[in-house]
């Protein structure tokens, strides 16, 4: 937690600084449950783009102990999903490995060990509201790049009022 705030206090004072490590080694993004993965894509959904939709798949993991199924239901810009039996209610039903999945994630619609029965183009469809992720996301701030960035002088000033503002606060407390 102590490192949130570090860095949230940081991107305050000095802007954003990015992300220090890269997290897509395919040993990790291996290791990622079904819930994972399509919680990575319910974060990417383009929300606007999206709202008008009403979509849903039927997926079922082929080299899962027990071929494990999920419904992921698109509806008013929101992915959601629950794990349960396949039925004919889907628009599309997509048979895959969980690797074949994180190929489907980077855009690989096309390779072998994707078996889909229903409306393929639900799947592009889909595909096309996905936002790519930003490592240079802001933790605390908006995204304002119209704001300029603020030089040592006027960060060492901050400081300083908020340390005067504080000392004044104390001394008031005190008094009291």
């Amino acid at each position: 937690m102590a490192k949130l705030f570090l860095s949230g206090a940081t991107e305050l004072r000095e802007g954003t600084f990015g992300t220090p490590t890269v997290t897509s080694s395919p040993a990790m993004l291996a290791q990622l449950t079904p819930a994972q993965q399509f919680d990575a894509i319910a974060i990417s959904v383009n929300g606007p783009k999206a709202w008008s939709l009403d979509l849903a798949f039927d997926v079922r993991f082929t080299d899962n102990a027990g071929d494990a199924n999920y419904r992921l239901t698109l509806r008013n810009g929101v992915l959601v999903y629950i794990g349960r039996p396949a039925d004919d209610t889907a628009a599309a039903s997509i048979g895959l490995t969980k690797m074949r999945m994180l190929q489907l994630l980077g855009g690989d619609t096309e390779s072998p060990g994707l078996d889909i029965t229903g409306d393929a183009s639900a799947l592009r469809t889909l595909m096309g509201v996905l936002d790519a992720g930003d490592p240079d996301f802001n933790i605390v701030s908006p995204d304002d790049s119209s704001k300029p960035k603020r030089t040592p002088d006027q960060v060492r000033l901050t400081r300083m009022a908020v340390s005067t503002s504080r000392t004044i606060r104390h001394l008031y407390v005190v008094r009291a």
